[in-house]
């Protein structure tokens, strides 16, 4: 029977683990050796849409995204050889537009390596402040972080690293604090050593001291302090400081030479139930669980900086620990993960680069994503911290500066949800929505939620002003599509939010006709149709996970068409 094929098929292809990440946004760089994707910022909502927005960073170039569909808002570019975008970060509204504004570093200014730091405006791309490193070699803006409001004037400041900053040659390194109101130089805290890189990563990691100020850490990867700052030593140190003050509250060393310990900085927030905030913390050379295969240690700071778990990068070369960001509780557990770069995995020269998710409670990586082509540097850079589909669970991101291939070197940067969703096209072109599963249409995430088993009821309504029986086509795909994967339709009935299974039958069973008695096709609809009103009862459900999304095109009038909404059915 159709209906029983139907599940049969189902179970056949999607049948598995649904606790996988779901692409939301693909979004590749055209500019040749731009490398998008080589820093990542979430600012906020830059267009007033209601959608967070993306800045991406890439060589000489800034991309501002929509969060809605990926498009481009706008690009900032600076000069030739500056690498203006290698950091990027958020600052909120510093220029009381309301807009949220954000901060674009450019480490190599005028090739000798000063460094110049862009305050923008969010709303326009204009430029709010411009601060220039003070001499050659500092590499001011190579790494930027929001310091959070430090002074209490409502406004967010900025902490700026220079890894290269001291006497010349030296390169012990600074971190200045900036004023965001003014653009200031507030306070500076330098380097402890030589070749200690002070400021090559920065996070705000919470109030330490309980003084109601935001404090900060920064990563050192090239000093080792309890062995005096060795030349070279590489060993690597973090350094905790009061945000009120600038006094260092605590130095943390790692392990052993070459682990540049401190090479990537992640607040975890109070993870351990102490009331202090703690602290991830990568290591990119470390060799624990293969030669230079990488770790990130998770900190408790509510005492001396104890560790909570180390996770280990299992890939020789891999970098395992050279971005890490926290993304939230992805699997539904209830405890937090980050996520993990490793840009030069899976090994063996290709640096295709993947993404480890590791629960911070048992340092355990949980699922591996890997990049898509060899030599891209997946995972060089992380995004996280926004919420796209209101799920109350954090979207990230990921890029990857040298895809499609090394020559190219475009870049791209992908966007990931714990749970399928849709993007705007999932509205369809209907005044109202018709389509749904269990009397529901799925909510902000046009997703509707089932178990194994469970009786299901999918129903077509007949469009608002139509009066004779309606005309229709559903049609799905095993799948949950990419908020950028929608496809437009002939005879200008639309966009659909992925391809329809006549447009490409050699896809079949992945994409399918559900019903349609609209015309016929090289797809054959798996249940019986009549004209809408049309309902599908299945009174023993799906005995399989499984995953789909459903969307259909009905008559709308004479020789008039419209695209209904789109609704994942989600299976467990």
């Amino acid at each position: 029977m159709p209906g029983r094929t139907f599940v049969f098929l189902l179970a056949l292809a999607v049948g598995g683990d649904l606790g996988a990440q779901h692409v939301t946004h693909r979004m590749a760089g055209t500019v040749s050796c731009a490398r998008l994707g080589t820093a990542l910022a979430s600012p906020g909502d830059l267009d007033g849409d209601g959608w967070p927005d993306f800045a991406l960073g890439g060589r000489d170039r800034v991309e501002v995204r929509s969060g809605a569909d990926g498009s481009l808002l706008y690009a900032l570019t600076g000069m030739a050889g500056a690498d203006f975008g290698f950091s990027v970060t958020g600052l909120g509204d510093v220029d009381l537009d309301g807009f949220p504004d954000f901060a674009v570093g450019a480490p190599h200014l005028a090739t000798s390596g000063v460094g110049e730091v862009v305050v923008v405006s969010g709303g326009t791309g204009g430029v709010v402040h411009a601060l220039v490193g003070s001499q050659p070699g500092d590499r001011f803006g190579f790494a930027l972080a929001s310091a959070g409001d430090l002074n209490g004037d409502g406004i967010q400041d900025l902490l700026v690293g220079s890894p290269g900053a001291g006497t010349p040659g030296t390169a012990a390194g600074r971190v200045d604090v900036i004023d965001g109101a003014s653009g200031a130089v507030v306070a500076t805290l330098p380097g402890l050593a030589p070749q200690a890189n002070l400021g090559e990563s920065l996070v705000s990691v919470g109030d330490l001291t309980g003084d109601g100020v935001p404090d900060w850490a920064a990563g050192a990867p090239g000093g080792n302090a309890s062995q005096g700052g060795f030349f070279l030593d590489g060993t690597g140190e973090v350094v905790l400081v009061s945000g009120a003050t600038t006094a260092i509250l605590n130095i943390l060393t790692g392990d052993a030479p070459q682990d540049g310990y401190g090479t990537a900085l992640a607040a975890l927030g109070d993870v351990d139930g102490d009331g202090v905030p703690d602290l991830a913390v990568g290591a990119p050379g470390h060799d624990g669980g293969a030669s230079n295969g990488g770790a990130v240690r998770f900190l408790s700071l509510g005492g001396s900086g104890s560790v909570l778990t180390t996770s280990l990068g299992s890939s020789p070369n891999g970098g395992f620990g050279a971005a890490v960001i926290l993304v939230g509780d992805q699997d539904g557990n209830g405890l937090p993960e980050v996520a993990v770069g490793a840009p030069q995995a899976p090994g063996g020269g290709t640096s295709r680069g993947e993404v480890g998710l590791v629960d911070v409670l048992a340092g355990q990586v949980t699922q591996v994503i890997p990049g898509s082509s060899d030599f891209s540097r997946f995972g060089t850079a992380l995004v996280s911290g926004f919420d796209l589909d209101g799920d109350g669970r954090w979207e990230w991101g990921a890029g990857a500066p040298q895809a499609p291939n090394l020559l190219a070197s475009l870049g791209a940067v992908t966007m990931f949800s714990a749970a399928p969703l849709l993007g705007p096209t999932g509205a369809g072109t209907l005044s109202q929505d018709i389509l749904s599963i269990n009397g529901s249409m799925g909510g902000t995430a046009r997703r509707v939620d089932a178990v194994v088993g469970q009786a299901l009821m999918l129903h077509l309504q007949q469009p608002m002003g139509n009066l004779q029986p309606a005309a229709f086509v559903v049609f799905g795909v095993l799948a949950a599509p990419a908020f950028t994967d929608a496809v437009a339709l002939p005879y200008g009935i639309g966009r659909a939010a992925f391809l329809p299974c006549d447009l490409a039958p050699w896809a079949a069973p992945f994409l399918f006709v559900l019903a349609n008695n609209l015309y016929v096709g090289p797809c054959s609809p798996f249940a019986a149709s009549t004209a809408a009103p049309w309902t599908l009862t299945m009174s023993g459900g799906i005995p399989h996970p499984a995953l789909m999304t459903l969307q259909a095109v009905v008559s709308t009038g004479v020789g008039s068409f419209g695209l209904s909404n789109a609704v994942i059915l989600r299976i467990e």
